[in-house]
């Protein structure tokens, strides 16, 4: 597990998950 991610990548995870 990632402590820390970039912000383009929460972005794009939470696009995913949503």
């Amino acid at each position: 597990a990632r402590g820390e991610i970039n912000k383009d990548e929460f972005e794009a995870k939470k696009k995913d998950l949503a």
